[in-house]
């Protein structure tokens, strides 16, 4: 009958994370599982690639370890620490190795909890000749040769009531291989994946537009690329549409935009924008797809992966909204337009036969009159103020807008009818 295997900790590479193409961040925790020890002493871990897909040795790869939970220590002069740790890393043929030594009582050691996650180094990794770095790791096998750990004793440990086996501070293995072991786990999720957080696509003036997104978290892209299809109607699906590129971050296309690479990998928002772009036709809408092309864990370059799609309709050169905002029986009627983009804006007020009574005004340009007056997109007031000869009855506000070089669309006209009753005395 064997005997039941105790696990007394678990060893975790977690939080993997590339900064760069040629740059590798990991977390080393540790996590007691057992009443049987209390005081971390050392360890000496080795770790490399999975199936040797990344090769390396001292001349092109470097590791620093940058941040640990456990108190630093003093190097003494037989390189043995005083009142802490140190950590020692270094890279041999296609493998790492990570040690850590610790003081020699139990007093000057760390405390280890019980089942909490405690963060041995937060490990950087470098290729100094520049290669992409993979992320799938792992720990070298077999475990119970390449990886050692060991805690501190407090006590001595007595058995047959006079043999002392273990005496206080002295270093016991965690993995004995018979009744004890250390566990040892690699978590190969990266803890950032790409989040797009929004994609933009936004109608300014004259048929021109600009585009832009942001992503809240980045990873392992080369870049990104943006397309256009025209959609002569909402009906259409939009797969069934005939995509064009117009920006790219691949420099051998013609379509090529600096701002178009990544950022670089990020745990925050990286921003990229306004680029412009301009359309042929109005009254219709044009879709944009948003695309990005990513590194697999080997740094290879796959095929273009949509992020996103917009749809945006391009309003014609019109009025779009014309109304009275003073009753009509005040002395000074006034009417709000809104128009849809640039134009030239002519307007006048008529009587009930069709005859012109007097040109407006428009209050958001100082009160020129509108007669072929250039309006940006935006909204506007006018109010007619009619002499005392001016008889009461029925009137229009006459507006017409004229496209600004665009022979795409007609002249937008609007009618508002008003009565004009004033008191007398």
């Amino acid at each position: 009958m064997f005997a039941q295997i105790e696990n007394t900790a678990d060893v975790k590479i977690v939080n993997l994370f590339k900064s760069a193409n040629n740059i590798l961040e990991f977390d080393v925790v540790l996590n007691r599982t057992s009443d049987d020890w209390y005081y971390f002493a050392n360890c000496t871990f080795h770790i490399t690639f999975t199936n040797n897909i990344f090769q390396f040795d001292s001349s092109s790869l470097s590791i620093l370890n940058t941040k640990s939970d456990l108190h630093p220590g003093i190097v003494t002069g037989n390189n043995i620490p005083a009142n802490g740790y140190i950590s020692r890393e270094t890279v041999l043929k296609d493998t790492l190795s990570l040690a850590i030594l610790g003081p020699t009582t139990y007093q000057e050691s760390d405390t280890i909890p019980f089942q909490k996650d405690i963060l041995l180094g937060h490990y950087v990794i470098t290729a100094t000749d520049g290669r992409f770095i993979p992320s799938n790791i792992e720990w070298v096998k077999p475990e119970n040769y390449y990886q050692a750990i060991a805690y501190k004793r407090s006590q001595d440990s007595i058995i047959d009531n006079s043999i002392v086996w273990y005496y206080t501070d002295d270093n016991v293995e965690l993995n004995d291989g018979t009744t004890k072991q250390a566990t040892f786990y690699v978590d190969n999720n990266p803890i950032v994946q790409n989040i797009l957080k929004n994609f933009h696509v936004i109608y300014t003036t004259d048929k021109k537009l600009t585009i832009d997104w942001t992503m809240e978290k980045e990873y392992g892209i080369k870049g990104f690329k943006i397309t256009k299809a025209f959609r002569p109607s909402s009906t259409l699906s939009t797969n069934t549409l005939q995509y064009d590129t117009i920006y790219s971050w691949e420099t051998s296309s013609p379509y090529y935009n600096q701002e178009m690479l990544s950022k670089g990998n990020s745990l925050i928002d990286q921003f990229y924008g306004y680029l412009p772009d301009s359309v042929q036709f109005r009254g219709a809408q044009y879709c944009y797809r948003l695309y990005a092309n990513i590194y697999d864990i080997q740094g290879n370059l796959g095929a273009d992966s949509l992020l996103a799609e917009a749809c945006l309709p391009i309003p014609n050169a019109v009025i779009v909204e014309a109304k009275i905002i003073e009753p009509s029986g005040e002395k000074r009627p006034t009417i709000q337009f809104k128009v849809d983009d640039n134009c030239y804006m002519t307007g006048y007020i008529i009587d009930e036969v069709g005859k012109k009574v007097e040109e407006l005004s428009v209050q958001e340009k100082n009160n020129e009159v509108l007669n072929n007056l250039k309006l940006d997109k935006g909204i506007y007031t006018s109010t007619y103020n009619p002499p005392p000869w001016v008889a009461d009855g029925y009137y229009q506000f006459i507006l017409i807008a004229y496209p600004i070089d665009d022979n795409s669309v007609e002249i937008s006209r609007s009618m508002v009818p008003f009565f004009l009753t004033r008191n007398r005395k």
